[in-house]
């Protein structure tokens, strides 16, 4: 979204509330170091009355990620797409009013070929009439909007606007009566007057391409994130220039088609239409909207992410408390960030299991590469309980419910709300003397990806009977609850939902030394420091502006170097702010192993609260040290930052170098350059939305 674009949103979302960021959407991770000292990540708490110890194997990830809030997109990568079953529903004639909009952030490096589709009806093997897409052009990167009613000639509105820039834009196509408009954040672009031009048909409703290009093999892929796409027939919301919205789209009067804006591929229209995904797009927390409060994990709930590769679970010791006579009811939310195979390659939510010991055994819940698994072994029956579903396998990097109950005569399983399956059984499951693993079954049923609101109910109601709409916000230890782990734990969490973060070493919060708030990140200079996950390529900013910023505190390091902020794909490609050998501030980018820039301050004070920033400007790189530019770089060439790392605290390249100090209120932001020229450092802590 434009700089210009944001205000808007900021000055109509506040109303005379205003958060002082004009450009938090753009924010992607936000460390306000607040919090009570000592405070780290690695702690997990049991949320339940009884308080269970909770221990870690491996490595989870605790954070802010959660499938709770309503600042959704759809990220896409060239070749991925989803669509509807073909349907009728927009079809709007050569007189009826129409509205057709999205909002779109394009990949970083992403350049288009002619007509890249991000939102079509345009079957193959069809006839013309009614065919739409909303596309881009490869020259300018402008937004484009074909009907093929009659030619590509003459069914084209262009608009002007190049929406490749790595910027939220809102597109709009509207037609009143016989005119047509085409509108690019509010403004209008291209208009054009057809009396017999039919718009929508019977036919399926895509996603990042269109039906007759995956048919004949072309590569009109686009390549980013779409949120908040809507297709409204018989009313043209807009006919001159406007304010772009400023919250998530509603499915007002007339609308056939809203999606894009949930935790899952799903559509929120009346017609609750269901998609095929092709490749593995992705659900991601990263939208064109501000968040309307500050973000907090008791209110906005938190998960943690489990590698599946460093055999990441949690463990939680056997008690009768678990042991059910009369009903069971256990809930999870999950995010797959990898493939679950078969058998023993399944991915485990759930489990208080041993394989190969009957008597040992009583539930789990797996995610196979077919489906949902639930299995029970129940007390003096001879056949356990087993429930998979047959709708074939879940998706990933999306938020999925899962819930398995008993009522004392029906075992049932749920996901998204919906049973999958359900046998009848007055047994109880086995009361077996196991412990219970969150992110981890049996054999090698480690999870890949993030787990949050494990709710473990014991002999207090099924409490789901029958198909439900998913929890909306943070489950709470309802009665008889018995175990409920709802990662609201992390002492260091971002700010803006993106990411969670893992603390190494004794990195931790410090409530003695900070500059804004409660506290600052405290880094002792051994072995310490913070990395994020996140969920798609929103650190390889491409050609996009960017700011990268935060205080620090630096002291006396026998090493005297260490990694402040960097963004490291490996040796060759990363682009890092860190204080070099005698307290200088140096802001480094590589690309292909060749240094592309690299500016140095001169020594900084220690025991002082120093603001840095580095930022990108177009063809410009600079660095600020305390609000003034300490140099300028103009010639250089883009790092390939795919699936790069996210690091505080620590330099990667060559030696481990570990930060020593403090750091506070630390913002990476995408897209834009938000210091361009001397300034006065901030005078207060960042605002959180």
């Amino acid at each position: 979204m434009s700089r210009a674009a944001n205000k808007l949103i900021s000055a109509a979302a506040g109303a005379g509330v205003d958060t002082g960021d004009d450009d938090f959407a753009n924010v992607v991770l936000l460390l306000d170091g607040d919090g009570t000292s000592g405070d780290d990540n690695n702690t997990f708490t049991d949320s339940s009355t009884n308080g269970f110890t909770v221990t870690e194997n491996g490595s989870v990830v605790q954070g802010s990620f959660s499938p709770y809030g309503d600042n959704w997109s759809f990220y896409f990568d060239s070749g991925e797409y989803i669509y509807t079953p073909s349907t009728g529903q927009f079809v709007c004639g050569t007189s009826t009013d129409f509205t057709i909009e999205l909002w779109y952030c394009s990949a970083p490096g992403y350049s288009p070929i002619q007509f890249d589709v991000l939102f079509s009806q345009w079957p193959a093997g069809s006839p013309n009439v009614g065919k739409w897409f909303v596309g881009i052009e490869d020259s300018g990167g402008a937004a484009t909007f074909y009907n093929r009613s009659f030619s590509f000639s003459t069914g084209l509105l262009n608009g002007t606007t190049d929406i490749t820039d790595g910027n939220w834009h809102h597109i709009a196509v509207t037609r009143t009566g016989s005119v047509f408009r085409l509108f690019v954040d509010g403004t209008q672009e291209d208009t054009a007057t057809r009396t017999s031009d039919s718009v929508g048909m019977t036919a399926s409703i895509y996603f990042n391409t269109y039906e007759a290009a995956v048919s004949a093999g072309n590569d009109n892929y686009g390549e980013g994130w779409i949120s908040n796409a809507r297709l409204i027939q018989g009313t043209s919301l807009y006919t001159a220039d406007f304010t772009a919205p400023t919250s998530p789209l509603t499915a007002v009067t007339n609308t056939k088609f809203l999606s894009a804006q949930s935790n899952r591929f799903i559509e929120n229209s009346s017609n609750n239409f269901s998609f095929t995904i092709n490749g593995t797009p992705k659900v991601t927390p990263f939208s064109p909207f501000k968040n309307d409060d500050a973000r907090t994990l008791t209110t906005d709930g938190g998960s943690g992410y489990f590698d599946d590769s460093s055999n990441s679970y949690l463990q939680i010791a056997d008690n009768s408390v678990f042991d059910a006579t009369t009903s069971l009811c256990i809930e999870a939310w999950f995010y797959m960030t990898s493939s679950p195979g078969s058998g023993p390659d399944a991915h485990a939510v759930v489990s208080k299991w041993v394989s190969t010991t009957p008597g040992q055994r009583t539930i789990f819940i797996d995610i196979e590469n077919t489906g949902l698994r639930v299995y029970a072994d129940l007390q003096g029956a001879s056949n356990p309980v087993l429930i998979t579903t047959d709708g074939g396998a879940i998706s990933q990097h999306e938020w999925h419910h899962v819930a398995v109950t008993w009522d004392g005569s029906t075992y049932r399983a749920f996901l998204d709300g919906a049973l999958e399956g359900s046998t009848s059984s007055s047994s109880a499951p086995i009361a077996s003397s196991q412990v219970v693993k969150v992110g981890y079954n049996t054999n090698t049923h480690y999870f890949g990806g993030y787990i949050t609101d494990v709710r473990w109910i014991t002999d207090g109601g099924a409490i789901y009977t029958s198909g439900f709409t998913p929890p909306t916000s943070p489950l709470t230890a309802i009665t008889n609850t018995e175990l409920l782990l709802n990662f609201q734990d992390a002492g260091i969490y971002d700010r803006t939902g993106i990411n969670n973060i893992n603390t190494v070493g004794n990195a931790q919060i410090d409530t003695a030394v900070k500059k804004y708030g409660t506290g600052s990140i405290q880094f002792d200079g051994t072995d310490d420091y913070i990395e994020a996950s996140y969920v798609s390529d929103l650190f390889d900013f491409g050609s996009e502006d960017w700011t990268m910023e935060c205080w620090v505190y630096l002291q006396t390091d026998s090493d005297s170097a260490g990694g402040i902020i960097e963004i490291y794909k490996d040796d060759n490609n990363y682009i890092r702010l860190f204080r070099a050998s005698g307290a200088d501030i140096q802001l480094r980018g590589v690309s292909g192993g060749t240094t592309q820039f690299d500016i140095q301050s001169s020594s900084q004070s220690l025991d002082t609260w120093i603001h840095v920033a580095g930022v990108r400007d177009g063809s410009t790189i600079r660095l600020f040290v305390d609000g003034t530019q300490i140099g300028t770089d103009t010639s250089f060439s883009i790092p390939d930052l795919s699936d790069a790392r996210v690091v505080v605290g620590l330099d990667l390249p060559g030696t481990d170098r570990y930060f020593t100090g403090y750091i506070d209120d630390l913002r990476i932001t995408k897209g834009v350059a938000r210091y361009t020229s001397n300034f006065t450092p901030p005078d207060a802590a960042l605002p959180k939305f």
